[in-house]
């Protein structure tokens, strides 16, 4: 009898790598946010270090945007990692890896 893709792919170190390669992607981009975040709150203090009576409001907007791409960036790589890791293991992404890494250890000693 053939195996099915789920068994090859749970034999294999596949699903694993790309889980955890999705994870990094979209931990990439909440690092990402945080930057942004960061150097637009730094800009807006020294606008307003500068420039005491002067409202910069109109750089929110593009702010926002950005801030709002970012996170929709972020979301569908946790989102098919929980998907993927759910579908082969059982679990949530952090546990079917940390489960996985322990279980490759185990089978090395």
């Amino acid at each position: 009898m053939k195996p099915s893709l789920k068994d090859v792919l749970r034999e294999s170190h596949i699903a694993v790598v790309v889980i955890v390669v999705l994870l990094g992607q979209g931990v990439l981009r909440l690092v990402q946010l945080l930057l942004l975040s960061a150097t637009n709150a730094v800009d807006f203090l020294t606008e307003a270090f500068r420039y005491p009576y002067f409202h910069a409001s109109y750089k929110s907007i593009p702010n926002f945007q950005s801030f709002s791409l970012l996170i929709f960036a972020a979301l569908p790589f946790f989102a098919v990692a929980w998907i993927l890791s759910t579908w082969m293991f059982a679990a949530g992404p952090f546990q079917a890896v940390i489960t996985y890494v322990a279980n490759l250890r185990r089978s090395d000693d």
